[in-house]
């Protein structure tokens, strides 16, 4: 649901936000993601107060009271055709039509239709720190301890307006970004329409200063060597350190992050939504995944690194100066 009109005066209210795509979601995994939130965000002080479970027999996009349905929930398997939960902590000001004013709020969800299809699964969680009275480095440390059970392949933190919906960025984008051009709007909505098409190796959906990556991403063919050979060659590139045993935490340098973004894109590793556009006329870089990427001259404006900072979120900043 897009946020309803908001006064232009009005200062923007920043949140912290973590995201991961094409996670293992069966029906153990993600009732263990459900409890580690739970318990989490009570302990943080953020606690749910409403919740919204899609799935058979349930409500579906409606919320209810958490405290209400609690126990029906830690009753059920998340198994057969689950599609997804959001629990959320409201502010002051919250209605059903108006759910931009919120403290924190995380979800997972799977497409059940397509059981196949891992990159139609993924979880995220926000909070506003602020609001939640908290730090920015805690809020930081909390997401980051999520990532650890919660990245099987990809995942980033970001920061964005709370005002934008906290449901829009992991998948898109909410329509109230103020982009630059029509195609890099277009490149943020459409990374939610195309995962499916992402080749099975993964591609990065943009470069964040923190990011956690699998081995798969990391062996990405990056300027004849891979991704991390070319990330470790070069400090400007930023640092690599294990999140666990299977993921990897790639730290970038946010002054660095627009070369960085537009090396990558050359290498054919960026997401960019026109490689998987076949029903466009003439389309030159729709892709054949099989096949050495050769990117065109000159490269799309919105991934040149003089373009602005992202392509996919305007942000806030944090204490550390980053912009996600």
């Amino acid at each position: 649901m897009k946020p309803p009109a908001r006064d232009p005066n009005q200062p923007l209210t920043a949140t912290i936000g973590f995201s991961s795509h094409r996670l293992r979601l069966d029906g153990d995994r993600a009732r263990s993601l459900y409890r580690w939130l739970v318990a989490r965000m009570e302990r943080l002080g953020v606690p749910p107060d409403i919740v919204t479970l899609d799935a058979p027999g349930f409500w579906g996009v409606k919320y209810k009271r958490f405290r209400r349905v609690r126990t029906r929930i830690e009753s059920y398997d998340f198994g057969g055709r689950f599609r997804g939960l959001r629990l959320t902590l409201r502010a002051p000001g919250w209605t059903d039509n108006d759910q931009s004013k919120w403290i924190s709020t995380a979800s997972f969800h799977r497409n059940s239709e397509l059981p196949h299809k891992d990159s139609s699964k993924q979880t995220d969680w926000l909070i506003a720190p602020k609001e939640a009275k908290l730090t920015e480095q805690v809020a930081v440390e909390s997401l980051t301890e999520y990532a650890k059970v919660a990245v099987d392949h990809y995942g980033y933190l970001f920061t964005i307006p709370r005002e934008y919906g906290p449901s829009f960025y992991p998948m898109g984008r909410s329509g109230w970004e103020p982009f630059a051009s029509q195609e890099e709007r277009e490149n943020a909505g459409w990374w939610a329409g195309y995962q499916d098409l992402v080749p099975p190796t993964g591609m990065l959906r943009n470069v964040y200063p923190v990011n956690f990556v699998s081995r798969e991403l990391l062996e990405l063919p990056v300027h004849g060597t891979t991704l991390e050979q070319w990330i470790r060659k070069n400090t400007s590139r930023g640092t690599l350190k294990p999140l666990t045993v299977k993921v990897t935490t790639w730290i970038t340098p946010v002054e660095n992050i627009p070369a960085i973004r537009e090396q990558l894109f050359l290498a054919g590793v960026l997401f960019y939504f026109r490689f998987f556009q076949t029903w466009e006329p003439n389309n030159p870089w729709n892709r054949d995944f099989s096949k050495r990427f050769k990117p065109l001259d000159p490269i799309p404006e919105i991934f040149r690194a003089n373009y602005r900072q992202l392509t996919d979120s305007p942000v806030e900043q944090t204490t550390t100066g980053s912009r996600m």
